[in-house]
């Protein structure tokens, strides 16, 4: 005999619980709030619960501003002698080559280093990135068919229910007319007659109502959850591509690499250094700056997956699940369906 299935507790790993204790300032945590108790959106909730959500963001926007600020001060109001750190040059006999200050050599092999720091994660995200993002798309499109074969197969189900529905109504026809005639010799097989066409009956009932209403549901709307589910992976999958952000910060890194050992021996190639300050300089800092925001948007988003996760005084994602569900006005069916595959079945 076969033992039935049975999932293992809930363990949240540790970045979930890492990211479900960021600081909240006071704001909710609570996701399941997001929705009322007849399943529309409350704004104030929803700003309420961002605003608590954004710790990352904003210690990372904070952060960009005081650098900035401090490149854009020391570079208007301390002069020269704020050296590299607001982008000036150092201050040297540029007669000699090879011949440098020690102070000077140590800057510039932090800088090539830096850079070469830079162009490295780059390769390295490139190439986990692209693995990681092609694994979630694989994940996501499997369990997308998973969701729709279930649904296929609930149709399918209620399909052949309502066809031995369909098949049994001769059957309880001729009960019919045999229990409603003279009968079978007046014996207790009329009454168990009459009894079985009533059973015909209820079946049909519930062939017509309760299962036609969940063959509709799954035939509808999982389906259609399934195939937005694997169209929006797709579309998502495509426009994440790691190459958008790897391919300049490799390239910014070696350019400013370059051009470190090029001030380092070769600083009479002007035409290199007005192009890098006034191109690839600029291009660096927005890069900078889209780096920062592509962290604070992952930062809210692992929160927001730590409070679905563990958000709950039962601390699963079962839990918020069902929370979320019960604030809907689905019907019966829908209800029964929504807790058996996704509430349930997690853990049976």
């Amino acid at each position: 005999m076969v033992e039935a299935y049975i999932a293992p507790i809930y363990e949240p790993v540790a970045p979930i619980l890492s990211f479900n204790k960021v600081p909240r300032f006071g704001h909710t945590s609570n996701i399941t709030d997001i929705f009322t108790d007849d399943g529309s959106v409350d704004g104030d909730v929803i700003i309420d619960y961002v605003m608590g959500s954004i710790f990352i963001a904003a210690f990372l926007l904070v952060t960009y501003i005081i650098f900035i600020n401090a490149v854009v001060i020391l570079k208007c109001c301390c002069g020269p002698g704020a050296g590299i750190l607001a982008g000036h040059p150092f201050l040297e006999d540029k007669s000699l080559i090879f011949d440098k200050p020690k102070k000077n050599a140590y800057f510039r092999s932090f800088i090539i280093f830096m850079n070469f720091c830079i162009v490295v994660a780059g390769c390295i995200f490139l190439a986990k990135g692209t693995q990681q993002v092609s694994r979630v798309g694989d994940d996501v499109r499997s369990g997308a068919e998973g969701l729709k074969t279930v649904a296929g197969n609930v149709v399918a189900t209620a399909d052949s229910l309502i066809g031995l529905s369909e098949t049994s109504m001769p059957i309880r026809d001729k009960l019919r007319d045999i229990t409603i005639g003279e009968g079978i010799c007046k014996t207790d097989f009329d009454s168990i007659a009459f009894t079985l066409a009533d059973i015909l009956d209820q079946i049909q009932d519930f062939a017509e109502g309760e299962v036609t209403d969940i063959k509709e549901v799954f035939a509808t709307e999982m389906m259609d959850i399934g195939n937005g589910l694997g169209n929006q992976t797709d579309t998502i999958q495509r426009l994440s591509n790691p190459a958008y952000y790897a391919g300049p910060a490799i390239s910014l890194g070696f350019v400013l690499m370059v051009g470190t050992l090029l001030a380092w021996c070769a600083p009479d190639l002007q035409i290199y250094f007005k192009i890098q300050t006034w191109f690839f300089l600029p291009l660096f800092f927005l890069l900078l700056l889209v780096t920062i925001a592509g962290i604070a948007i992952v930062g809210a988003a692992l929160v927001t997956n730590s409070d679905f996760c563990i958000g709950n005084e039962l601390g699963t994602p079962e839990a918020t699940a069902g929370a979320i569900i019960s604030k809907f006005d689905f019907d019966e069916a829908a209800s029964s369906a929504l807790n058996y595959y996704i509430i349930s079945g997690c853990r049976s």
